[in-house]
C-alpha cells in the first residue's frame, strides 16, 4: 500500500510538473506572439508614416508644380503685354519716323 500511495504521490508529482512545463510554454508562446504581434504594428505605424509622409511630400510637389504653372502663364501673360507694349513703341516710333520724314519732304519743298 505504501508502495502504492508513493507511486500515485509521483505520479501526481509529475503530472503536476507536466502541467506546470505546459503552463510555462503557453505563457512562453504568448509572450513571443505579442512581441511579434507589437513589432508588427511598429512596423505597420512606421509604413503608414512613411506613406503618410510621402503622400505630403507628393501633394507639396503638386502644389509646387501648380504654382510654377501659374507662374509660368503669368510670365507668358507678361511677355505678351511687354511684346504688345514694344510693337506699340515701335509702331509710335515709325509714325513718329514717317511724320518726320513727311516734315523734312515738305521743307525741302518749301
Amino acid at each position: 500500500a505504501a508502495a502504492k500511495a508513493k507511486a500515485e504521490a509521483e505520479a501526481t508529482a509529475a503530472a503536476e510538473k507536466a502541467a506546470a512545463q505546459e503552463a510555462r510554454a503557453m505563457a512562453e508562446a504568448m509572450a513571443a506572439e505579442e512581441a511579434i504581434a507589437a513589432k508588427a504594428a511598429e512596423e505597420a505605424k512606421a509604413a503608414a508614416e512613411a506613406a503618410a509622409k510621402a503622400a505630403a511630400e507628393a501633394t507639396a510637389a503638386m502644389a509646387t508644380a501648380a504654382m510654377s504653372a501659374r507662374e509660368a502663364k503669368a510670365a507668358d501673360a507678361l511677355t505678351v503685354v511687354q511684346v504688345a507694349k514694344v510693337a506699340e513703341e515701335a509702331k509710335g516710333a515709325a509714325a513718329n519716323a514717317k511724320a518726320a520724314e513727311e516734315a523734312a519732304r515738305t521743307i525741302k519743298a518749301t
